[in-house]
């Protein structure tokens, strides 16, 4: 093959995954974070939109001590959010994913011309993030692992003495500290490693790096809102143990590969150690930080895979996968991407059917059914689910109702969200004990209030190869989802992995 055929082959494998990333975060509905941070923190609780750029400073200022010491990517955030709009947001994140392709095909030691290389590059790229592609994780992960990508490339390449350029190094390595914790811890530990080990060797460049991006990794850290929420969580070590098991992908491939190549003889660790410890000690500080403060989702675990994905690649001949792997990896990111791009699509349906509802109501309420594509589980205490995006009722109907009152200005109008069978009720009369099946495992249940009944969900543990009787689940009616005169309900979902909602029988 020639040389004009290998580039053309390679562009067309970056226009392919820019297009799939353009649509789906023209796509993908903003709801939660991608709403809130529409408005400015400091106005809370009123709803004040963001309409230039001093109030983007303004509000992150107070985001700082209301919510996370991230300043520097909520700023690009509430800009999309708030100014910008989505299909700006959908065409510069396209253009993000292409330019972190790049940045971690040159880290890991690959060649951009290689259509092989960079095929294996963006599939490993594309099976890493999955989460929503709404602007605040992706501009809170695939971003800001672009920017702390480049400082890594910078830090090991640039050496210079001119006063102006090492301030230019300090002042980027603060935005590249400041970034997410999710990689720069990782990164903070590894340098410090790097810094005792190589304190002689170190240039006027690297050390300005070295203090920047220290200061802003503890920007981060030192922010009251972060030490807050760290004293409020408390997750178990067994579940996020599981956790971990249940939410890597590309750290796995790596160590497979690692194993294949010991047992080959292929491979000497110590060598390989040797010439990649800045990135295996990331990984070490990563797996150990988050171990101590407790594994509750995927998206903190972006940073290790995203590691990996450079490692893998100084792994491979020539940074590239062999045929098989290949096809592979290929089809298991074809399925998984057009499983997202069910759930996406149908999140986008849901929320404009929510929002027309929303208007035709009087006061706010509606009758709709939240299927499976949409929900947090409610077991979510126990382990959280592999989900591309869901939704916890009280986001969806804040970030509905709020968008609603933002852009018609009726603040009247308070959403609240039914299951469509309650709209059957008539609390005048006697109801009855039942049991209503919208989705695949979700049930709505009614209890009486006059002849109250308990009622017990039957499941089953379904490892698809093995089947066997799971421990039945049984409801509580202290606090009901929903209560009216005669009657109190809740809502199960197909909530905990590996389980499987069966019936549910009245007592």
């Amino acid at each position: 093959m020639s040389s004009k055929a290998k580039i053309i082959l390679s562009i067309s494998v970056l226009a392919i995954v820019a297009i799939v990333i353009y649509i789906f975060s023209a796509t993908c509905p903003w709801i939660g974070d991608d709403i809130n941070y529409r408005f400015n923190w400091a106005a809370k609780p009123n709803l004040e939109e963001i309409d230039s750029i001093s109030d983007i400073f303004v509000s992150q200022w107070a985001h700082y001590f209301m919510t996370n010491g991230r300043f520097i990517a909520h700023c690009f955030v509430q800009l999309f959010c708030g100014i910008l709009g989505q299909q700006a947001f959908a065409i510069s994140n396209a253009l993000i994913y292409i330019a972190y392709i790049l940045l971690v095909l040159k880290l890991g030691g690959g060649d951009k011309k290689k259509p092989l290389a960079v095929l294996s590059a963006s599939l490993l790229t594309l099976i890493t993030y999955d989460t929503f592609y709404g602007p605040a994780c992706q501009m809170g992960f695939v971003w800001t692992f672009t920017l702390v990508f480049c400082w890594i490339y910078l830090f090991f390449k640039i050496n210079t003495k001119s006063t102006f350029n090492l301030f230019l190094i300090f002042l980027l390595s603060i935005i590249a500290g400041n970034s997410q914790e999710a990689i720069t811890i990782g990164i903070s530990g590894a340098l410090i490693i790097y810094t005792i080990t190589n304190f002689r060797k170190l240039t006027p460049a690297q050390w300005a790096a070295f203090f920047g991006f220290g200061i802003g990794a503890l920007l981060i850290c030192i922010s009251p809102a972060t030490i807050s929420r760290a004293d409020e969580q408390d997750i178990p070590l067994a579940t996020s143990l599981f956790n971990l098991f249940l939410h890597f992908r590309v750290f796995y491939i790596l160590i497979v590969l690692l194993i294949i190549k010991l047992v080959n003889h292929s491979l000497n660790l110590k060598v390989f150690y040797s010439k990649n410890s800045f990135l295996i000690n990331a990984i070490i500080t990563l797996l150990i930080f988050n171990l101590a403060i407790g594994v509750f989702c995927n998206r903190q675990l972006f940073g290790i895979e995203a590691i990996s994905t450079i490692l893998i690649l100084r792994l491979l001949r020539n940074a590239h996968f062999n045929r098989i792997a290949l096809i592979s990896l290929t089809i298991f990111t074809l399925v998984t991407f057009y499983i997202k791009w069910d759930i996406i699509s149908h999140a986008k349906s849901t929320d404009d059917k929510i929002y027309e509802l929303l208007s035709k109501s009087q006061d706010g309420s509606i009758y709709y059914n939240i299927t499976n594509h949409n929900y947090m589980p409610e077991h979510l205490h126990f382990v959280q689910p592999v989900t591309t995006i869901y939704h916890l009722p009280q986001y969806l109907i804040e970030s509905i109702n709020n968008l609603y009152q933002s852009e018609t200005g009726d603040t009247t109008k308070v959403l609240k969200i039914y299951p469509e069978c309650l709209q059957n009720i008539n609390d005048s009369t006697s109801v009855e004990n039942q049991v209503v099946k919208f989705d695949e495992g979700c049930f709505v249940v009614v209890q009486s209030k006059e002849n109250p009944a308990d009622f017990i969900v039957k499941r089953t543990l379904d490892l698809f190869f093995y089947k066997r009787p799971h421990s039945d689940y049984k409801f509580s009616w202290d606090n009901p989802q929903f209560e009216g005169p005669n009657y109190k309900a809740n809502i199960i979902y197909q909530a905990v992995p590996f389980v499987t909602n069966d019936s549910i029988i009245i007592e």
